[in-house]
């Protein structure tokens, strides 16, 4: 029995002295190098106008600003200044393409050939009733009614037609000069 009782000890001691063996080594103090620095040839970039400007925050606006448009809707043409260009007065900066104001040109004009073709209508008319009344064929206020009621739906509509032409056509010349 001893002898099962020895072998494990026998066998920790081997352990011990292993692991002794192993470690003790490490122990020692190993000599230390000498850290030999070089020399080191640099240049340091320094922003100049960083150091001596701030970082602000804000809105950059010019001090005199005109605030320009067309006075009528369309798409931009052509742009003859650019931001940041001198403008003087009555200096062309944009045109606008023609095609909207020659639509609204037209229109305008067939308004106004409606309005004549219905004053031309109403004129005929009231040669009509005024030979008819010559016969006496019709009576006095029947013609008078008609005359009145039609010349004066004649005349509303060619001024209408009138002033909506001169409109379309200060349309079309205020875009030709740049207004």
């Amino acid at each position: 029995m001893s002898s099962s009782y020895a072998e494990p000890r026998t066998r920790s001691r081997c352990w011990l002295i292993c692991i002794l063996i192993v470690a003790l080594p490490g122990c020692r103090d190993k000599p230390l190098r000498e850290v030999v620095e070089r020399p080191v040839l640099f240049t340091e970039i320094v922003d100049q106008h960083s150091a001596s400007y701030g970082r602000f925050a804000g809105v950059i606006q010019p001090q005199y600003e005109a605030a320009l448009g067309f006075r009528v809707a369309g798409r931009l043409a052509t742009r003859h200044a650019e931001i940041g260009d001198q403008v003087r007065k009555d200096d062309l900066l944009a045109t606008l393409e023609p095609g909207d104001q020659q639509h609204r040109l037209r229109a305008r004009q067939a308004e106004l050939g409606k309005a004549q073709s219905a004053w031309q209508q109403a004129r005929d008319e009231l040669t009509r009733y005024q030979q008819l009344y010559q016969r006496a064929i019709g009576s006095r206020a029947r013609m008078d009614q008609r005359v009145s009621g039609a010349l004066h739906k004649g005349e509303k509509v060619v001024t209408a037609g009138v002033n909506g032409m001169q409109s379309g056509q200060k349309v079309r010349v205020q875009r030709e000069v740049g207004l």
